[in-house]
């Protein structure tokens, strides 16, 4: 930055800050008098403080209480500055207690000061201090390889009054989410990733948590959720020793996915009054079938790789009249389908997908009258599609991937008016007798509007 920047006092506006290391050019404490700043203010190239003691403090960044946004960073690769003298300089830049936003990128130093947040990459720090941030409402730490566990001191008050979100992310050492907390200010977790040696977790009542993910805890064994009146949204993924999960009452949640927990037994839950989408992969059977025992009006229902399931549970059967969205991948048990199937009146999407011991499409699935999307892919004992596929008068998209032994369409295709989208691809027989004008089975799509044979558009021409 320029010399004696320092004396625009009535300055409002500075959202980037540049350290330089030539004698003419303007040092750290060039900000401060410059107290009228507001909004966003970003400090680059901190490596470059000369005196840590000193210069940072003279920023004076205490005494700034209209900058609600600050971003601090030292350079990647930068040995400019040893990780003693970058804590002296992060000791310095203690903001005022008005602020929002804080990001800190490229941190060397082993601990922070007392007074921090958003951290990023700062693969030395060990222990994270308690903060004293009242009005942070959103908090992200990210990359902290080190970390074991988050200090707290109750008397210092509640845990981030202020504080709606959390997110911790890539802390593979971190065993404790934070040591000697009262519960009566506990805070909200709502994004918890690739936290290794993170062995259990049991969140506090969140009244402000709308949306929680932890992913990549491959040591977490168990997890319990308390009361979240207001939660919406809960992923779990990749958690390969999840063994039980406890889902106490959250009559907002609408869409739990439980994704890569293959040895979940034990699945408590309470109440989900609001739950329209379950999206399960790599899951027990059972898992689905507990799930699904718990009332609710399940709208969307997507069931990934599972590889003991032999057939729908009949705990889906309380379904049958709200489930618009069904989606089958992976599940190669997959033999049979209830006979209850047809009675989905509000299905209107259907994907059958990798489920090889299905012999053909259930004849039960000509009563789905308003369905409007059937994807059917990589089926490979598939031979014919049945006559009564005529029978969807609603049908508006249909995708056929991967079916190597499908040779030919029904003459029933024709019924199929209301049909606007065709998809036919890794199909080579089918493909080549659906071909524009050549195929034999050509006459028997024409009237549909968009046709895509392996990638290529089909289109009727122009009339």
């Amino acid at each position: 930055m320029p010399c004696r920047i320092g004396e625009l006092t009535f300055l409002e506006s500075l959202p980037l800050f540049v350290i330089g290391t030539g004698s003419k050019v303007g040092r750290l404490s060039e900000l401060k008098r410059l107290n009228n700043l507001r909004g966003k203010l970003r400090i680059e190239k901190l490596e470059n403080v000369r005196d840590a003691n000193v210069e940072s403090g003279e920023a004076n960044l205490g005494e700034k209480q209209y900058i609600e946004s600050l971003e601090l960073e030292w350079s990647y690769g930068e040995e400019a500055q040893s990780g003693e003298d970058a804590e002296s300089v992060m000791v310095g830049l203690r903001p005022h207690r008005n602020l929002k936003e804080l990001f800190i990128t490229g941190y060397g130093g082993r601990v922070f000061p007392s007074w921090l947040i958003n951290l990023d990459s700062c693969s030395g720090c060990q222990i994270l201090p308690p903060f004293e941030l009242p009005h942070l409402k959103s908090l992200k730490l990210r990359h902290l390889k080190k970390v074991e566990y988050m200090d707290y001191c109750s008397s210092r008050g509640p845990f981030f009054p202020s504080l709606e979100y959390l997110k911790l992310k890539y802390m593979p050492k971190l065993k404790e989410l934070w040591r000697d907390l009262s519960p009566t200010h506990p805070p909200s977790f709502p994004y918890i990733r690739y936290c290794g040696d993170l062995a259990s977790l049991e969140l506090h009542s969140s009244p402000l948590l709308s949306s929680l993910e932890i992913k990549g805890c491959c040591k977490l064994t168990s997890l319990r959720l308390p009361p979240s009146p207001i939660l919406s949204q809960l992923d779990i993924l990749n958690c390969g020793d999840l063994a039980s999960l406890e889902l106490h009452s959250s009559p907002l949640l609408s869409s739990l996915k439980i994704f890569d927990c293959p040895k979940l037994t034990s699945v408590q839950v309470s109440s989900l009054p609001c739950l329209k989408a379950l999206k399960l992969h790599k899951v027990r059977e059972e898992v689905l079938q507990q799930l699904l025992a718990t009332p609710f009006s399940l709208e969307s229902l997507y069931i990934f790789d599972i590889d003991d399931l032999m057939t729908l549970p009949d705990e889906l059967h309380q379904h049958v009249s709200t489930l618009q969205t069904l989606e089958i991948w992976g599940c190669t048990h997959l033999a049979t389908l209830p006979h209850w199937i047809g009675n989905l009146t509000s299905l209107n999407r259907l994907c059958i997908s990798s489920c090889h011991q299905l012999p053909s499409l259930p004849e039960e699935f000509r009563s789905l009258r308003i369905l409007k999307s059937l994807t059917i892919g990589d089926w490979s004992g598939l031979t014919t599609l049945p006559d009564w596929i005529g029978s969807l008068s609603s049908l508006e998209h249909l995708q056929i991937r991967e079916c190597p032994k499908l040779t030919s369409l029904p003459e029933e295709m024709r019924s199929l008016t209301t049909l606007h989208g065709l998809e036919i691809s890794h199909c080579p027989h089918l493909s080549e007798r659906c071909q524009r004008e050549n195929g034999e089975d050509w006459p028997k799509i024409a009237h549909v509007p968009d046709i895509i044979i392996d990638w290529d558009w089909c289109r009727k021409p122009f009339q």
